[in-house]
């Protein structure tokens, strides 16, 4: 046994190393870890700051899902922001609205709730036709869910960009309907932190640490890292 190591030690360093082995580059999953790992950490999250009743659920609908008083609140994370920003013609982005509107159909009687949470910033769609009202589609989402004229993003919503099941959820329903069953209903929180610093240029550990004096503030953990 090496002479820096108690005889109690349950993790050691193992034997000299020969180097690190080499594979092939292409099929590492680096990128794909991070963003398991920064799923994980909303998901923590989220369960610290869950109320009395409610239940947290991982890759069940989507990412991860909190279920409380028959409010089904939903959450896509994506650590994306090396690929770029995100704007109504990214897949992921239609695929999320994608995954809304199936979630609806698979709980009725409950009123979900859906949200985008991603490292990457808000992009301007490079087509000025796909962009509603001229301006960045995911910043006049927010407009019309207050009260902006729909139709120019309804316009895009029906178009060929989504899908037939997106269509017909928004082809049923007037303007008011749809702001609020569509609208107000999907949250799209981009520019995130990444998991090297927190809101407040502070490391996750260290900000995970404050949990319990900003707890004790009266302020929920979820609106902390929402910021």
């Amino acid at each position: 046994m090496p002479p820096d190591l108690g005889r109690n030690a349950i993790f050691t360093p193992g034997g000299p190393s020969d180097g690190t082995p080499v594979g092939d580059a292409e099929r590492e999953a680096i990128a794909s870890l991070g963003g398991y790992t920064y799923q994980v950490a909303a998901a923590a999250l989220a369960w610290l700051d869950l109320p009395d009743g409610a239940r947290l659920y991982l890759e069940v609908a989507e990412d991860y899902a909190t279920l409380a008083e028959q409010v089904l609140s939903a959450v896509q994370v994506k650590d994306t922001a090396g690929s770029g920003s995100v704007t109504l013609n990214s897949e992921n982005v239609r695929d999320a609205v994608n995954a809304f509107v199936g979630l609806v159909a698979s709980n009725p009687g409950r009123q979900v709730l859906f949200r985008y949470f991603t490292t990457s910033a808000i992009g301007t769609e490079r087509k000025i036709e796909d962009r509603p009202g001229g301006q960045p589609g995911l910043v006049y989402w927010r407009k019309a869910a207050a009260g902006a004229d729909i139709a120019p993003l309804k316009a895009i919503l029906l178009s060929d960009n989504y899908s037939e099941v997106v269509r017909k959820f928004v082809g049923a329903r007037d303007d008011t309907a749809l702001r609020r069953d569509l609208l107000q209903k999907i949250h799209w929180d981009c520019g995130k932190p990444d998991l090297a610093a927190g809101t407040t240029g502070r490391s996750w550990p260290r900000s995970l640490s404050n949990w319990r004096l900003l707890r004790r503030v009266g302020w929920p953990i979820s609106l902390w890292f929402m910021c």
